[in-house]
Order: C-alpha cells, then sequence, then structure tokens
C-alpha cells in the first residue's frame, strides 16, 4: 500500500514539475519577465507576464473598463469601441495594426470582472462572431486569457498576464514568434506607465 501511495504521490508532483518547466522566461527586463510555452497543434505560442504596479485595484478596474483609452495603451491598437457593457461584464471591438506585408486584425471580446478586497481578476474571451467580418481586416478566431492582479502589503499590485490566441490568416513565423513576447511586455510596461498618474 504504501509503494502504491509513494507511487502516486510522485506521479502528482512529477506533473506539477513539468507544467511549472514548460514556460522559458524569454525576457527579463524593466521589472517585467515574460516567459512563453507550446501549445500542442497551435501555431502560436501562449505567453505569461508578470510585473508590480503602483495604484489601486480600483484604479486598474476603470482603466480596463475605459475602451476608450485602449488605443494610449494596448500595442497596436488604433481603434476601440464598447459594444455592450454591465457592470461585471464588457464586449469591445478591437482593431490593431500589423507590420508589412501582414494585414491588420480586428476582434471582439469580452472581459469578465471579478473582485475580491484583495484581488482583481479579468477573464479575456474571443468572440470572432459577434459582428460581421470586415473585407480590410483579418478576424483573430481565438484568444482566451486572463489578467490577475493581487495587493501586496508593501502596497505594490502584483500584475499576472496570461494569453493564447491564433492570429487567423498567415503570419510570418518571425513576427509570430516576436508577438508573444513584444505583446505582455509592451503592455505590462504602458500599463505600468498608466497606473503612475
Amino acid at each position: 500500500m504504501k509503494v502504491v501511495f509513494l507511487c502516486v504521490l510522485l506521479i502528482i508532483l512529477s506533473g506539477f514539475s513539468s507544467k511549472e518547466v514548460e514556460w522559458e522566461l524569454k525576457k527579463d527586463k524593466d521589472g517585467i519577465q515574460v516567459y512563453t510555452r507550446k501549445i500542442s497543434d497551435a501555431t502560436m505560442r501562449a505567453f505569461r507576464g508578470e510585473t508590480e504596479v503602483t495604484g489601486s485595484l480600483e484604479s486598474i478596474a476603470a482603466l480596463f473598463k475605459d475602451v476608450s483609452r485602449y488605443t494610449e495603451w494596448v500595442p497596436g491598437a488604433k481603434l476601440a469601441e464598447v459594444l455592450a457593457s454591465s457592470p461585471n461584464s464588457q464586449i469591445f471591438y478591437l482593431q490593431t495594426d500589423a507590420p508589412w506585408p501582414v494585414t491588420d486584425r480586428d476582434g471582439v471580446y469580452q472581459f469578465t470582472f471579478k473582485s475580491s478586497s484583495k484581488s482583481l481578476t479579468i477573464l479575456a474571451t474571443c468572440l470572432p462572431d459577434y459582428i460581421p467580418i470586415r473585407q480590410d481586416h483579418v478576424r483573430i478566431p481565438k484568444s482566451e486569457g486572463f489578467w490577475e492582479f493581487t495587493a501586496k502589503e508593501n502596497g505594490k499590485i502584483k500584475v499576472v498576464y496570461e494569453n493564447h490566441s491564433e492570429p487567423g490568416g498567415s503570419i510570418p513565423g518571425w513576427l509570430a514568434n516576436a508577438t508573444v513576447v513584444n505583446l505582455p511586455f509592451e503592455s505590462l510596461k504602458n500599463l505600468k506607465e498608466m497606473l503612475k498618474y
């Protein structure tokens, strides 16, 4: 019985450890760490960004709910519009620039807000069929992730930003690899700046 228990325990622990080492650190700069990992049967890698910011959970929630300001800090955003909203949910349309010769992308996303006195989680889901496809943009077909903000005892807020997306259409490998590192890094860097004021 002890042997069986030990084997089960080792399997469980090896499962946790293998899950941990799946994330590979790709960038560590300006207090921001970006990790990526391969997703089976997917063209794009998933990313995880971590940092600390100043401000309050309330100010963070307010910033994320102010879709009109996304062009100020979301990398590549050129148009952002609210399509539907409620106290804990928001659906919005976002257009983003892509470097030549790649066609610009657009997407419809839903943010769902869950909060407590010490944390704020924003679940992000893609809704590709919510509105008709535009001919001058490639619609993002898949994107799932979350933003997690946790208040720390030192007054800072720990941020974890995790996402996996598929860009749709064709995209060069060099751009795909750069995007999964640059997008979370620039997002977190810009977020830190926005929350200073």
